[in-house]
């Protein structure tokens, strides 16, 4: 059984800069994931948001309460947006090649979420040259690394972390990790809707140790999604000219947020596109994989012709609720999961409320990872391994559940996870949307209770060995993100109002005086309230009315 001080789980943003921030205190830490350790990121090329070119982080403050439609809590949103300026300046410190004012400074862009210029990024390559500096920090402070690693069970006691049981791909065999600490840090759940990811494996985890998830009825929404593919194009192309047009005219670009501008276009109507036919050829350079993607793999030419768009979920707000050092609470603020921490897309932060602001999912990943990897290096440093005997008697349980898995012949009527998946992806589409009902809602819930039934009999069809068995793997994943699906339509069905990405028909206002406070959904399905988080002095920093 091997022994690590900080195990964390993901290979994202968040994922990497707690691995560094844990590294700083002198814990031996090893991150883990299901897929390789060289992935592309939390794909989110958008940017980083920061008031670098402001006086004060106050507007950069307000901007976000107001973009989460007020249900963010205020006292986080002021620490993340008060420290975004500095992980702004590591990236750059790092090697991180931001586009530059005449200054010489990060350029800033305004975007949707923002009423000032606060968004620095390069381009279309943001995401994976912000992932590539964040592993090279890795590999030069020793950190290990260790993808093809599927977590099968977080082991703990009475609220108290003892490490993981893993399937290693690579080996074909079930291991036991013990930790000091754990940090969930890998995808949303996203993937309920699309077909580019599944995730949601971090928040399942959490949520089968008794954890109940938070704000899971919100999504992050983008505009520029093309039709029939999985590209989405960046959002930075609003400040380089590009101009969204659909059957009423153009669309003002600075908008509330980009999920606002989603919405907008789902009310108006089908036939919305994008013009770059505008854009300057110097900032053009900057997009060139995009432009060259879109033309290359779907036939569009953007120098020629607007490109067809509509709106797509590109990520959740919703996730494991954590409090401002990332650690995991338990059913409210008072009670902590001992040992277990989140960030970045599987964590509710507090950050974004109801709805994000443009280059916030990016600042959210590095703080919160900061902060989470900081406390938990920390907290490793004072305390002492546990569990040696639990942690091995699950060990041979799950071996047992697994061999049990691969021993059962699926008939050939057995479905498959391409099916499953597809069905899953129209159920969240048609009524977990940008409009909901209690209707819809109602049949979603029991459109899902009936998929979860069918997954559970899932065809194995390569089930010879676990070694690099990615059949399985998909198979485990997809009944974990229906199992979060059902939790965020309960969520849904819970908030009788209409509140940033949350908009319900039969109730089309936002209601304060019963719903201005967080959601919780546990793997029971039942659920509860957590109110918000005020200032530290327990006042408003940015009242509901402002």
């Amino acid at each position: 059984m091997e022994a690590w001080e900080v195990i964390i789980i993901g290979g994202g943003h968040a994922a990497l800069r707690s691995a560094i921030a844990a590294k700083e205190d002198n814990a031996s830490v090893i991150v883990v994931s299901a897929d390789g350790t060289g992935n592309s990121g939390d794909g989110d090329s958008t940017g980083i948001s920061s008031s670098i070119s402001e006086t004060s982080s106050r507007g950069h403050r307000n901007d976000t309460i107001r973009c989460g439609d007020f249900l963010c809590d205020q006292d986080i949103v002021s620490s993340r947006t008060g420290t975004a300026s500095n992980h702004l300046a590591d990236l750059e410190r790092w090697g991180v090649n931001f586009r530059r004012n005449s200054e010489g400074i990060p350029r800033t862009d305004i975007l949707p979420g923002h009423h000032m210029p606060r968004v620095s990024g390069c381009g279309d390559t943001t995401d994976v040259e912000v992932q590539q500096v964040l592993a090279e920090q890795c590999m030069k402070s020793g950190i290990s690394r260790r993808g093809d690693t599927l977590v099968l069970r977080i082991i703990s006691t009475a609220n108290k972390v003892h490490g993981i049981t893993t399937l290693d791909l690579t080996s074909g065999k079930v291991t036991a990790m013990q930790c000091k600490a754990l940090i969930i840090a890998d995808d949303g759940f996203e993937g309920a809707w699309t077909s580019s990811s599944i995730g949601g494996r971090g928040m399942h985890l959490a949520m089968q140790s008794g954890v109940s998830l938070r704000d899971l009825e919100f999504q992050s929404w983008t505009p520029f999604g093309i039709p029939d593919s999985e590209v989405i194009l960046p959002l930075g192309l609003l400040s380089e000219g590009a101009v969204l047009a659909g059957p009423g005219g153009e669309m003002d670009a600075e908008s509330a947020s980009p999920s606002a501008m989603a919405a907008e276009m789902a009310a108006g109507g089908e036939g919305w596109s994008l013009d770059l036919r505008n854009i300057d050829s110097s900032a053009a350079a900057w997009y060139s994989a995009t432009f060259n993607h879109t033309n290359l793999r779907l036939g569009l030419d953007s120098s020629s012709e607007p490109l067809p768009v509509e709106p797509r979920v590109v990520g959740t707000l919703g996730g494991i609720p954590v409090d401002i050092d990332g650690r995991v609470m338990v059913g409210n603020w008072q009670l902590v999961f001992t040992g277990l921490y989140a960030a970045g897309e599987a964590a509710c932060s507090g950050l974004h409320g109801a709805g994000v602001a443009a280059g916030n999912r990016m600042l959210d990943a590095l703080s919160g990872g900061t902060a989470a990897g900081t406390h938990a290096g920390s907290y490793a440093g004072v305390s002492k391994y546990s569990g040696s005997d639990k942690l091995l008697h699950q060990l041979s349980e799950d071996e047992s559940t697994l061999d049990t898995i691969l021993s059962v012949v699926a008939g050939v009527d057995a479905p498959r996870v391409g099916e499953i998946r597809s069905t899953l992806s129209n159920i969240m589409t048609d009524h977990m949307g940008l409009k909901r009902s209690e209707a819809g809602l109602k049949t979603a819930a029991e459109q899902l209770s009936d998929l979860a039934g069918r997954a559970a009999g899932l065809r194995l069809d390569y089930c010879n060995s676990l070694l690099m068995n990615q059949n399985l793997v998909k198979n485990i994943h997809l009944r974990s993100i229906i199992n979060i699906a059902q939790a965020a339509v309960t969520a849904a069905l819970l908030r009788q109002e209409s509140r940033g990405t949350h908009c319900r028909e039969d109730f089309t206002d936002r209601d304060d005086e019963n719903f201005l406070k967080h959601s919780l959904v546990g793997a029971d399905g039942a659920g509860e309230w957590l109110p918000l988080r005020k200032s530290t002095r327990g006042s408003w920093l940015l009242a509901p009315d402002a």
